[in-house]
């Protein structure tokens, strides 16, 4: 990741200076901040590479929006995931088990049903 950082910067500043060079005494333009700017860039491509597998529900409802989320689980097209259990028992002395804790979903899965489950992605060739 560093190597790449540094070409990265080396290229920018490279080209800064080419870009310098042509403008010549009409713009001065500031290596330090293009530096800066790069650096953050590479920041969020880092994050963006590096994405979750799972988000919780309430990841997944600021990503892509409640209603889309709701609607594509009401559709079945994604399925949301708990990994913890609890046992109690009831009146009648039998265990239950039930799902407790944070709903998960599968980025992927939200990735491939927001696609699959799109309902304008065919009219577009029959509206031209």
């Amino acid at each position: 990741m560093e190597t790449t950082t540094n070409m990265l910067l080396t290229h920018a500043i490279d080209m800064m200076e080419s870009m310098s060079q042509k403008l010549g005494s009409q713009k001065e333009i500031d290596v330090r901040n293009l530096v800066l700017i790069v650096m953050e860039t590479m920041e969020m491509e880092r994050k963006r590479m590096n994405r979750k597998v799972l988000v919780t529900q309430n990841e997944a409802y600021s990503l892509y929006g409640t209603s889309v989320i709701r609607s594509l689980k009401k559709r079945g097209l994604i399925t949301p995931y708990k990994f913890d259990t609890k046992e109690f028992t009831d009146r009648n002395g039998e265990t239950i088990t039930k799902g407790k804790g944070v709903i998960y979903y599968r980025l992927s899965d939200i990735d491939k049903a927001v696609e699959d489950g799109n309902i304008l992605k065919g009219c577009g060739k029959m509206m031209k």
